[in-house]
């Protein structure tokens, strides 16, 4: 189920303890989501400051872990149409993590897409602009 040495995965575990997590809570997490421990320390660490700069608190995670297991295409292309239609008063302020990212894209294209008139838009915009993070 992992994929890394001994010391890269001890890396990975600790780097989720250093960002705030409980230690006891990441051990819990990770035996739902062991794949988290794949993803590289930079990768962990570029995901868990996209996630608070999106207002998140890292606490989401313990809710969310496979979050980490996304790639950050499809985090940011996401949460950018979903902070738009927020603003544009057709999203609910607060939703998990797992309803952005973990439904398929039909369904969120069908739920956080064409709910909006200009939707189908400003989705093919976001998907033909590169992230700015």
């Amino acid at each position: 189920m992992f994929r890394g040495r001994g010391d890269q995965l001890q890396e990975r575990f600790d780097c989720l303890v250093q960002a705030g997590l409980d230690y006891n809570v990441v051990s819990s997490f990770i035996k739902q989501a062991p794949m988290v421990l794949n993803q590289t320390k930079d990768v962990i660490e570029k995901k868990i400051a996209r996630l608070t700069n999106l207002g998140c608190s890292i606490d989401s995670l313990v809710a969310f872990p496979s979050y980490l297991c996304y790639d950050m295409e499809r985090i940011n292309l996401r949460f950018r149409m979903y902070i738009w239609l927020r603003e544009k008063g057709a999203a609910k302020p607060k939703l998990s993590l797992s309803t952005i990212l973990a439904c398929s894209d039909v369904r969120f294209i069908k739920y956080f897409v064409d709910v909006h008139p200009e939707g189908p838009a400003m989705w093919e915009s976001l998907r033909n602009t590169p992230a700015s993070s």
